[in-house]
């Protein structure tokens, strides 16, 4: 979470659509950089990464480093200190069940935040804690382990009835 957006704000450090960790073009093609709509474009090795393993339109790939704005990051910390305090008070998101899928092996989030911040949603919740898998459990880096999640939430979804 991003603990201190309300400091930074009252001090007028940031406009709502300013990015975070915006990229650069890299050193050795400094002078080669790409720009679109005046904006310099940077590829993302992750993202790269991943659609290089799966056949994809090249339309539809993302190939380039996105930041996050600020509103964006406040609006996800808001919305994560709303269902603590909730969870604090005992009051449950839902009472249905929810599937809370994650791997050890994702490179963006933290498995045990992802698991522990479940139990702010509610008591119905069936945790399911992959070794392999990256941050999208369903396009990993190995087939096998992408076929295990999809197998995984498909049993979930057996099991509650859902197919």
């Amino acid at each position: 979470m991003l603990e201190n957006v309300g400091f930074l704000e009252r001090i007028g450090a940031l406009d709502m659509d300013s990015k975070m960790g915006a990229a650069t073009t890299p050193e050795a093609l400094k002078d080669t950089p790409l720009h679109y709509l005046d904006e310099e474009i940077v590829l993302s090795a992750w993202s790269a990464r991943i659609w290089s393993q799966y056949y994809f339109p090249w339309g539809s790939r993302p190939l380039y480093k996105v930041p996050m704005t600020v509103g964006f990051a406040k609006g996800v910390t808001g919305v994560h200190h709303k269902l603590e305090e909730a969870n604090k008070k005992k009051r449950a998101v839902t009472s249905k069940p929810f599937l809370v899928i994650t791997s050890r092996g994702d490179d963006v989030l933290r498995c045990e935040e992802t698991t522990s911040r479940a139990d702010w949603i509610g008591p119905g919740r069936c945790e399911i804690e992959l070794k392999h898998n990256g941050h999208d459990i369903f396009l990993s880096d190995d087939a096998r382990d992408t076929n295990m999640a999809i197998e995984m939430v498909g049993v979930w979804m057996r099991t509650q009835g859902f197919r």
